[in-house]
C-alpha cells in the first residue's frame, strides 16, 4: 500500500489494517512457537546434515519474514501517527484562528455597545439638565408671581388699615420704615 493510499484511508480503516497486521503477527509468533516446541521435544527428525541446514534456513527465513512484517507494521503505524499529528495540528490551528476571530468580533460588538450606551447616557444627561433648567425657571416664575401677589396683598392690607400705619409710625420714633 502506497503512502498516498494510506493517507486517503479513514481512521477506522487504518485501525483495521493495524488489527489485521497484529493478527498476522500473532499467527507468525504462534507458528514460530510451535516450531520451537517441536525442536525442544526433538520431534524434528534430522536424517542428514542437509535436513538440518534446510530447517535452519527455513527458520531463518521465517524470522526474516516476521521481522520484515513487524518493521512494515511499525512503519505504517508511525506514518499514521505522523498523519494524525499533522491533522490534529491543523484542527488545533483552525480552532485557535476561529477563537481569535470570535474574540475580535466580540470586542467590536462590545465597543459598539459601549459607544451607543455612552451616547444614550449623554443624551439623557442633556435632557435631564434641560428639564431641570425648565423646572427651575418655572419655579422662579412661580415664586416671583407669588411674591408679587403677597406684596400686593400686604400693600392692600396696609393701605386698608391706615391707623396701623400711623401707629407704626409713632412707635418708630426716629426710625423710618417704608412699606
Amino acid at each position: 500500500m502506497t503512502e498516498k493510499e494510506m493517507r486517503s484511508l479513514k481512521k477506522t480503516d487504518l485501525l483495521q489494517i493495524i488489527e489485521d497486521q497484529k493478527n498476522e503477527m500473532e499467527l507468525v509468533r504462534s507458528h514460530i512457537e510451535k516450531i520451537r516446541l517441536r525442536l525442544e521435544q526433538k520431534e524434528l527428525v534430522m536424517e542428514t546434515p542437509g535436513d538440518i541446514m534446510k530447517s535452519a534456513l527455513q527458520i531463518n527465513e521465517l524470522f526474516r519474514s516476521a521481522q520484515k512484517e513487524s518493521k512494515q507494521s511499525l512503519d505504517q503505524i508511525k506514518a499514521m501517527e505522523e498523519q494524525q499529528n499533522k491533522s490534529l495540528q491543523l484542527k488545533e490551528n483552525a480552532v485557535i484562528n476561529w477563537c481569535e476571530v470570535k474574540q475580535e468580533e466580540t470586542r467590536q460588538i462590545c465597543t459598539t455597545m459601549w459607544e451607543e450606551t455612552r451616547q444614550k447616557c449623554s443624551a439623557l444627561e442633556r435632557e435631564t439638565k434641560e428639564k431641570c433648567e425648565r423646572m427651575e425657571e418655572n419655579a422662579k416664575t412661580e415664586v416671583e408671581k407669588r411674591w408679587t401677589e403677597i406684596s400686593d396683598r400686604l400693600q392692600a392690607f396696609y393701605e386698608a388699615h391706615k391707623e396701623l400705619r400711623e401707629f407704626i409710625a409713632t412707635t418708630d420714633e426716629g426710625q423710618n420704615i417704608q412699606i
